[in-house]
């Protein structure tokens, strides 16, 4: 995910476009925005998670927002917009692709989706009303009932109003994260196999409008042609390259080698077609990848469980920590020797301790071996600062070494994983909240190392910590360009939010900073 933007969600009226940097530090005072947005990340993987009866699940596992209502802003009701909007830009990968066997994955499309959601009929519930996909800067736009029918679709380039009688299979699952408009159909270029659709209709469309600009009466040709043009996401000046390797007649050559250009009337609507097209038959495949991005969320709990002498073991594989830190024993049990000794070197290059766990008469008890002395306390003698950080640590190292994806079997060129930490300085000494910063660009290195696409997104009050990365930046041990810090001010009559960005010079010195942000 490269950016977000929310709108209408508590105090966050709107956050405008948020740039989703490896480094992201949310700060400002108490109950000023920054938890709500920081837990939309956690909200947003528990409502792929589970199968749902709306787009999101506001109560759930990681979060609770309570309910779609409770969520609202509180003038949403007094200026009339009672609806929550969640806008993503993300990668998407064409999978699909039925004429380029050797497709790259290495390249995959920049895909911008807005949700906007309002309540439904019953109590509590709620459903997606507007769905927008920006493609290549072509906007298209959806419009559903609650039951998923969609009644207009709009776009810059075309518009297309619809009613219930027109269509017999026009309905939408609308409680995916990101509305399914159409399941696939691999077959999809063989139009006349199938039953009434949308997207029978525009396949038809794209057909006769290359057989009127061709003058082509060759049905073969043209639903070869028409195939090729919807076997893949490009843009319109791909779409034109692709146009002129398709020779025909010589009105069709013609058009497309002199007569066509990107804003060409004819052209534009017939790619405008062709965009919606391809929106609808990968609608399954473009939630499908933006729920997977968010299964990959992994989240730190603000109040983190306290550390146990035992913990009780069970024969079970556990791959990701849980985020209030409650299964640690049993998830460092599990790790293999190999996996051990890289985390060993892990905690003692950033923290100079090693982590040992030892299963005796089915329960797990952990200790920390100290470098230096080489003598060693259990855990839950030390200070309760040690129970906080430890999750943190050790999910980090899971993440950013790629021992979490050893263990999923994942085989992408690149996966991104979004970590969100609430918090990390709680009962943690200046200097050891300090030395945070320094684990957390090291995890971005890591990540990078192993083909991991590391995003932090940290909420602290913690000067220590910023000002350790302003140091870093200084000694240029980090990259300046990774990290944003977002401050979050309210205004307590309006209770609206507004987002304002500071970022690091090569200094070490941070711009746009209010000088009494620390003061008290």
């Amino acid at each position: 995910m490269d950016n977000i933007r929310i709108k209408g969600l508590r105090s966050l009226v709107d956050t405008n476009v948020v740039e989703i940097k490896p480094i992201n530090i949310l700060v400002g005072t108490n109950s000023s925005g920054k938890s709500t947005f920081l837990r939309v990340f956690p909200l947003l993987r528990q409502s792929v998670e589970r199968k749902t009866r709306g787009p999101i699940l506001w109560n759930g596992v990681y979060t609770d927002f309570e309910s779609f209502l409770t969520s609202l802003h509180s003038e949403a009701s007094t200026n009339g917009n009672e609806q929550i909007e969640f806008s993503f830009t993300f990668n998407f990968y064409n999978k699909l692709s039925f004429n380029n066997k050797n497709s790259n994955r290495e390249n995959p499309i920049s895909i911008n989706t807005t949700l906007s959601i309002v309540k439904g009929t019953t109590k509590n519930s709620c459903y997606t009303n507007i769905y927008k996909v920006d493609l290549f800067g072509h906007l298209i736009t959806f419009q559903f009932e609650e039951d998923g029918t969609i009644i207009a679709i709009n776009s810059e380039r075309l518009k297309w109003d619809l009613k219930k009688a027109d269509l017999q299979y026009q309905r939408t699952n609308t409680d995916s994260l990101l509305p399914i408009i159409k399941y696939p159909d691999f077959l999809y270029f063989t139009a006349n196999k199938q039953k009434d659709s949308i997207s029978k209709l525009l396949y038809e469309h794209i057909i006769n409008l290359i057989k009127e600009h061709s003058g082509s009466t060759s049905e073969t040709k043209i639903n070869r042609f028409a195939s090729l043009l919807v076997s893949e996401f490009a843009d319109d000046k791909s779409k034109l390259a692709k146009m002129k390797k398709m020779r025909s007649t010589t009105k069709w050559n013609e058009l497309v080698d002199t007569e066509w250009k990107e804003n060409a009337s004819d052209f534009s609507f017939l790619a405008g077609l062709i965009d919606l097209f391809m929106v609808i038959e990968n609608s399954a495949s473009i939630n499908v990848q933006f729920s997977e991005l968010l299964r990959s969320v992994r989240y730190i709990a603000p109040l983190r469980a306290s550390t146990e002498r035992y913990y009780r073991y069970q024969d079970l594989s556990i791959h990701e920590l849980e985020h209030t830190g409650s299964n640690i024993g049993i998830f460092l049990s599990n790790i293999t020797k190999k996996w051990r000794h890289q985390l060993d070197e892990w905690t003692e290059s950033n923290f100079n301790f090693i982590i040992k766990d030892k299963v005796t008469s089915g329960h797990i008890s952990l200790k920390l071996e100290h470098s230096s002395s080489k003598k060693s306390d259990n855990i839950a003698d030390m200070g309760f600062g040690y129970s906080q950080v430890l999750p943190i640590i050790i999910q980090l190292w899971a993440v950013a070494s790629g021992y979490e994806a050893s263990l999923q079997e994942i085989s992408k060129p690149k996966k991104t994983v979004l970590f969100v930490i609430e918090q990390p300085e709680l009962h943690l000494h200046p200097k050891m909240q300090a030395s945070l910063a320094k684990v957390f660009s090291e995890s971005i290195k890591l990540g990078g190392e192993n083909g991991i696409d590391l995003r932090l997104v940290i909420e602290t009050h913690s000067p220590a910590l910023i000002s350790k990365f302003g140091d870093m930046i200084a000694l240029s041990e980090m990259d300046k360009d990774i990290i944003s810090i977002l401050m979050f001010e309210q205004n307590r009559s309006t209770r609206c939010t507004t987002l304002r960005e500071s970022k690091f010079d090569s200094d070490g010195e941070l711009n746009n900073w209010p000088a009494d942000f620390f003061a008290y």
